[in-house]
């Protein structure tokens, strides 16, 4: 994008030039941000999910490549391969947590 203000240079840029610099640049800074989180929150791995990434390649290498880029190699990205069942497991972890924030246990229950 730095050329873009350059008139001949502007002219040379294909529509596929100006995707993938968005792509890469979007990217970049998700993982710059998400590289920050982890580490203001002590995590070594942090979880990327979506239809998006899901069905595309070369969003999750430039996704990745920026995680250790920008961690020095210390965080890593972890992609999901079946992100749908992410959202079920987070409706299930809410059900089984009461109102005060505490599990239930339901191992122990008098029903069977």
């Amino acid at each position: 994008f730095g050329y873009m203000n350059l008139p001949e240079k502007r002219e040379q840029a294909s529509t596929a030039d100006l995707a993938r610099s968005t792509l890469v640049t979007v990217l970049n800074n998700i993982g710059s941000i998400s590289m920050m989180c982890a580490r203001t929150e002590n995590v070594d791995r942090i979880l990327f999910s979506g239809s998006f990434l899901r069905i595309n390649d070369l969003s999750m290498r430039i996704l990745a490549y920026a995680m250790d880029y920008w961690s020095d190699g210390q965080i890593k990205a972890i992609f999901l391969e079946h992100e749908g069942y992410f959202s079920a497991v987070g409706c299930l972890r809410k059900f089984i947590l009461d109102a005060n924030g505490h599990e239930n246990d339901f191992t122990h229950s008098s029903q069977h």
